[in-house]
């Protein structure tokens, strides 16, 4: 597992300081660090909100890309990126099926 490959939905803030305090212990065990000036966190939900930028993670307000689903505050984007546009590119890509077969 590449820490790039690892995406973590926490609950609270709490939650997010104890899985930081774990990957921190995995690390001093076997010398694997997690590249904190490469993370990303992102406040969802009732805290989308939220000014506040914890744990020297970053906390961009651009969407965040997790296996191929964007994540944002903007449900909008959400809907379009994550629906729309894929359901879009399964109709061009039945239709040039149809028209070839």
């Amino acid at each position: 597992m590449y820490a790039d490959d690892t995406t973590v939905f926490c609950k609270d803030i709490f939650s997010l300081e104890k899985l930081l305090d774990l990957l921190s212990t995995f690390g001093n065990c076997n010398g694997l660090k997690l590249n904190v000036s490469k993370s990303e966190a992102m406040w969802l939900g009732k805290t989308a909100n939220r000014k506040d930028m914890p744990f020297d993670v970053k906390w961009p307000r651009r969407p965040i890309y997790a296996l191929g689903i964007a994540f944002s505050h903007n449900r909008n984007f959400c809907e379009i990126e994550n629906f729309t546009s894929k359901i879009n590119k399964l109709h061009k890509l039945f239709n040039i099926i149809m028209v070839t077969t």
